[in-house]
């Protein structure tokens, strides 16, 4: 939840028409290179990735006694547009501590359990791991949500939100006084062709706008991805090339990692710790992403 708060916060700091945010990496990379006049529109807080491996490191650095620079974090991530995170040039803070050192998606992961020496398919020990389960649905804010709960509380008390669903997998949400008159509007839009439609034609009807070029999202912006690997096209290989480059270095047994991710192919962003940091990859892989939850969102 810290990204999502931060982000409501900047946005009403510093104010500016459109507001435009995104926890997917492609829509910014887009931006940036399709439509640079947005750029200053673009929220300026580091990605949640980015964020947990700044407190991560610290946290891992004070309590272990180790230099921040020693400390190895992987990202899991749920498509190949976030790997755009380890080549973003502010991915290293001014010290010269990288945030992030290594970039994996589910998809990777799964590719590497099934071929890998240790495959979980054939372990017996991780075939009956109680602690990879599938959990259940449930309602996760979005941006959205709460910039547009906090817009309302702060600036309108006595408002309310409507939230409707409008064409192109889009959500809408206004703050209406008490008059009945619109006061501000927030979208969040799904899809790229929608997106490049609303920023190109339509921004100017909005205040904020949380965007991803994924046509359905799952339940609070995560992004489905499969981790079976019997339909690997060799047009994948580009995919893991990352995970292959520091699987030297992974030593996989009957563990989970981050579990719900592997059981359901699905990383959710802004729930628990998706990301995790310590001080080489074998400790990643020795201990489960949800026992190293050092912040909740």
């Amino acid at each position: 939840m810290a990204s999502l708060r931060e982000t409501a916060c900047e946005f009403l700091e510093q104010p500016r028409m459109p507001f435009i945010t995104s926890f997917c990496s492609g829509t910014v990379c887009y931006v940036e290179r399709k439509q640079p006049a947005l750029v200053p529109s673009l929220s300026r807080l580091r990605s949640p990735e980015q964020l947990f491996g700044n407190y991560a490191k610290r946290a891992i650095s004070t309590e272990k006694s180790i230099p921040e620079e020693s400390i190895f974090h992987v990202c899991v991530v749920e498509c190949h547009d976030k790997k755009l995170e380890s080549a973003k040039k502010n991915v290293v803070r001014k010290d010269g501590v990288r945030l992030i050192d290594c970039v994996l998606t589910a998809k990777g992961i799964g590719l590497f359990l099934e071929t890998g020496p240790c495959s979980s398919s054939k372990d017996e020990a991780a075939s009956e791991n109680d602690d990879v389960e599938r959990p259940g649905e449930e309602s996760l804010p979005r941006y959205i949500d709460v910039a547009s709960e906090m817009a309302r509380e702060r600036l309108f008390p006595f408002g309310r939100l409507v939230e409707s669903e409008s064409s192109g997998k889009s959500t809408e949400i206004s703050i209406v006084d008490e008059s009945g008159c619109v006061q501000m509007r927030f979208l969040r839009v799904c899809g790229f062709s929608n997106v490049h439609r609303v920023l190109q034609t339509q921004r100017s009807k909005y205040d904020f706008i949380e965007a991803t070029t994924f046509l359905r999202p799952g339940v609070g912006g995560s992004v489905p991805h499969r981790v079976c690997t019997q339909n690997y096209a060799p047009s994948d290989k580009g995919a893991v090339s990352s995970f292959e480059d520091c699987a030297p270095y992974l030593q996989i047994g009957p563990v989970s990692i981050s579990g719900d991710a592997l059981a359901t192919g699905t990383l959710q962003d802004g729930i628990g710790c998706r990301s995790s940091g310590w001080s080489t990859p074998e400790l990643f892989l020795e201990h489960e992403a949800r026992k190293i939850s050092l912040v909740e969102w």
